[in-house]
């Protein structure tokens, strides 16, 4: 029986795949890295993993060159514990890296968060106080006025038109209170 029933290609193609994927997925983080601080840990992972790459590379020609003798092999083995490991490692470090930034990039961005937050809540007290202490001022007259407009309407309407009305301002309260004066002088001079 045949230990190896399939062609050889049926690895090497997978692993010409791999390592393309791979340099491309490097290419892809190296142009993403914009920090001066992750380039060092950048170039250290390029330069781990072309000798890995080239390890890959003798080892993927002699097996398309059916060639297995145990140095091979060897050599293909001891890059898979050192120039792979070197490359995972370096891998780590770039990642810890970056972690690292986008940690303190959340931190600051939640303390700008909180920052505008309380600007926010003292922009609204100290708004907000004047406009409550208006508010409360305006219920006040108006209730006043209205109260008055009632006391005269109730008087007038019991024949009472010895009550002077007095009014004040311009708005619409005492519109209505010196339209109220007027009709109690109109009715008071023609009952007199």
């Amino acid at each position: 029986a045949k230990i190896h029933d399939h062609p050889t290609s049926t690895h090497t193609d997978a692993l010409a795949k791999r390592i393309e994927e791979s340099a491309a997925l490097l290419e892809k983080m190296a142009r993403a890295v914009d920090d001066e601080a992750a380039k060092p840990l950048l170039a250290n992972a390029k330069s781990s993993f072309a000798a890995w790459q080239q390890r890959l590379a003798e080892a993927q020609k002699a097996i398309a060159a059916s060639d297995f003798n145990p140095e091979v092999m060897a050599a293909f083995l001891k890059a898979g514990r050192t120039e792979a490991e070197e490359t995972i490692k370096a891998l780590q470090a770039l990642q810890a890296h970056e972690l690292a930034i986008a940690d303190q990039a959340a931190k600051d961005a939640e303390a700008r968060y909180h920052l505008a937050l309380t600007i926010f809540a003292i922009a609204a007290l100290v708004g907000g106080a004047p406009a409550t202490w208006m508010t409360v001022l305006l219920v006040g007259r108006m209730k006043s006025g209205f109260e008055l407009a009632d006391k005269t309407a109730g008087a007038i309407a019991s024949g009472d038109l010895s009550r002077a009305v007095q009014y004040s301002g311009k708005d619409e309260i005492g519109h209505l209170l010196m339209q109220m004066a007027g009709m109690r002088d109109s009715l008071h001079r023609d009952i007199a």
